[in-house]
């Protein structure tokens, strides 16, 4: 068996290759499966078009490649630096990552695989109803302190992480917060998510006893005292005589902080609702900003396109122009690449002027065409 070395110089490793060929790495148990990188593969293969390289690279590692590494990683907690020399090295699979993460690649790839499984199982794509629960873990010691706190209740410091799933367990919403957050402070802002998830879809959500109302939570104790201050006023001062009135008194205004604070937890939970639908436009509004930022970066491009074919087509009939005697063989297949590159040059000023006639409002349909088709024809005719 021979055995030789293959130096692989993008990454500064060294690669072992049996029998004079490169063969196949054995697979991890973090990789996907075939029948897993089919249903991805659309999202992942279009984001790669949508994205072209400046310089016109495609890279050197399969996507597929990519996304196991990144399965490796999740799976292990490994560092980046310590990713396998078979798997896709740190820097192209951080890059992959990043971007996912930051242009909400990820979260589409989510959102299709829950409506995948929820699809197969006989259900409906989003859910009507959501199991919400949180868990107070500890942190590293370098986490800032800032963003941690202490769980009064399980004695835990450090985060609380909430979340928000259907009833076959998938992920609807997750929300990170400080320990010393409350229950209810979480739920508000899983049910937000989810509203905007499942575009309110959800009507119902089963919470445990840790999810109290807040008014009823914090009011509970102050109408107990309320209740009791007329009982309680003789026993701690019985040598202070307290007029009736007094504890009348005493007892709405005990009354009017419970009103208080419930109106002010309402005010709250409405302002937080208000402000995740504002986020939610928002995003929206950038998501169009950037499509349209986009269509004009392709539209340029087209436009080198046709400047190409345009001075392919001024050539050969310069070509033709020097030459008045030339056979009439040349002559033919001259007027057949004019005629060729005539023809490919309006298709591409029809796709130019179509994607710059193209609007925010339809970024989800084809670009409006410049003039009818042939297809159009029927219609002009009546």
């Amino acid at each position: 068996m021979i055995v030789w070395i293959c130096s692989v110089t993008a990454n500064l490793r060294d690669q072992l290759c049996w029998d004079g060929a490169v063969t196949e790495r054995k697979p991890y148990p973090s990789d996907l499966t075939d029948a897993q990188w089919a249903l991805i593969e659309p999202v992942l293969t279009a984001w790669k078009a949508a994205h072209p390289s400046v310089s016109g690279h495609e890279g050197n590692y399969a996507l597929r490649e990519i996304v196991n590494a990144i399965r490796y990683q999740g799976r292990t907690g490994v560092q980046w630096d310590y990713l396998p020399h078979d798997l896709p090295p740190k820097g192209a699979t951080y890059y992959y990552f990043a971007k996912w993460r930051d242009d909400g690649t990820d979260k589409t790839i989510h959102d299709l695989l829950r409506w995948h499984l929820r699809e197969k199982k006989g259900r409906l794509a989003d859910p009507n109803l959501v199991v919400l629960d949180t868990q107070s873990v500890h942190v590293a010691a370098g986490v800032p302190a800032t963003t941690t706190g202490r769980d009064v209740a399980k004695k835990v410091p450090g985060r609380k992480r909430g979340l928000a799933v259907d009833v076959l367990g998938l992920v609807i919403a997750v929300v990170v917060l400080a320990a010393s957050a409350h229950e209810n402070t979480a739920g508000i802002a899983l049910l937000d998510q989810a509203a905007v998830v499942t575009e309110g879809s959800v009507t119902k959500a089963l919470v445990d006893q840790g999810f109290k109302n807040t008014v009823v939570a914090v009011a509970g104790p102050i109408v107990a005292g309320c209740v009791l201050v007329p009982f309680l006023t003789p026993l701690v001062r019985p040598d202070v005589p307290v007029p009736p009135w007094w504890q009348v008194l005493l007892g709405f205004a005990c009354i009017a902080a419970v009103l208080a604070w419930g109106m002010f937890v309402r005010a709250r939970r409405q302002s937080l609702r208000e402000r995740a639908r504002r986020v939610e436009s928002e995003r929206e509004l950038r998501l169009a900003q950037v499509r349209q930022s986009e269509r004009d970066r392709i539209a340029r491009e087209m436009h080198d396109v046709l400047a190409h074919r345009l001075s392919l087509l001024s050539l050969h009939a310069g070509a033709l122009e020097l030459r008045p005697d030339a056979a009439p063989e040349e002559v033919a297949r001259a007027a057949g690449v004019i005629r060729d590159s005539a023809h490919r040059a309006l298709e591409d000023l029809r796709e130019v002027i179509g994607m710059l006639r193209a609007g925010l409002d339809r970024s989800e349909e084809g670009p409006e065409q410049p003039q009818p088709t042939l297809a159009d024809l029927p219609d002009l005719v009546d």
